[in-house]
């Protein structure tokens, strides 16, 4: 095999520098390791559209089943559906499992106290990598 000298530059070098940009490259390569899947649903109270606009919806990764990562919030419209968003404006949430519960502004909100906490709600969801995650949940109100 014959080695051709470019500009000045030997066979060795010129096999160096080329080794070095393919390892630059690869290094280069930004590889997400967490997958989101896009989520949306409706919320309801005793099975009416909650219509709080002043509550949100919380995704919130659950490390004891294996699944770590930011959270995504939801905003919940007047008919009480919403959509998830999470860091950086990212539609959806991490795919696999989360505990869900309802951030409310106003103290007096029909929503049931134990929803309003990771700790207390009953809500749960798994979130799957394909297709839309369409997840609507009812908060039951308490029995007296």
């Amino acid at each position: 095999m014959r080695m051709h000298r470019i500009s000045g530059v030997s066979g060795a070098r010129m096999a160096g520098v080329c080794m070095s940009v393919a390892i630059a490259a690869a290094g280069c390569r930004h590889h997400d390791p967490i997958t989101f899947a896009p989520v949306e649903g409706r919320v309801t109270v005793a099975g009416k559209p909650l219509t709080a606009s002043d509550a949100e919806i919380m995704f919130m990764p659950d490390a004891a089943r294996g699944t770590n990562g930011p959270m995504s919030i939801g905003a919940i419209a007047a008919d009480g559906r919403y959509v998830l968003v999470g860091p950086g404006g990212r539609r959806g949430a991490i795919v696999g499992h989360h505990k869900v519960f309802l951030a409310v502004a106003n103290p007096g909100s029909a929503i049931p106290q134990r929803f309003r906490s990771p700790a207390t709600s009953p809500l749960s969801a798994e979130v799957r990598p394909v297709g839309m995650n369409a997840l609507d949940f009812n908060c039951e109100q308490e029995a007296p």
